[in-house]
């Protein structure tokens, strides 16, 4: 068990609304942003930074590894999931947000 790779990151700091700013200009610019941020690639997001956790310590650890990733309830995103599925030898042990149903998904032996 140990750490197998890090990245130091922070937020950008969101810039100050305007004085004289309304509630409803402030409930529209803040509908605008959360559109422009549902429409950026994923790659450009922050939660990419699970995938690309994955994906380097895949690429640093010999095929006869089996690597176990655990994340907090930030890292239930189906991108993570659809990354894990890629690999044969990366588990990974989410605390979700969300129930989730396995019922209906085929799971490899």
């Amino acid at each position: 068990m140990g750490l197998l790779w890090q990245k130091l990151w922070n937020r950008e700091q969101k810039p100050k609304s305007p004085l004289d700013e309304t509630p409803t200009q402030k409930k529209q610019q803040q509908a605008q942003a959360r559109k422009e941020a549902r429409n950026r690639p994923f790659e450009q997001k922050e939660s990419y930074k699970w995938v690309e956790a994955i994906s380097t310590v895949e690429s640093l650890v010999s095929h006869h590894t089996r690597v176990i990733h655990v994340f907090d309830r930030e890292g239930d995103i189906t991108e993570v999931f659809d990354k894990i599925r890629q690999l044969q030898h990366t588990g990974i042990l989410v605390r979700a947000a969300h129930n989730r149903s396995l019922d209906s998904i085929a799971v490899p032996d």
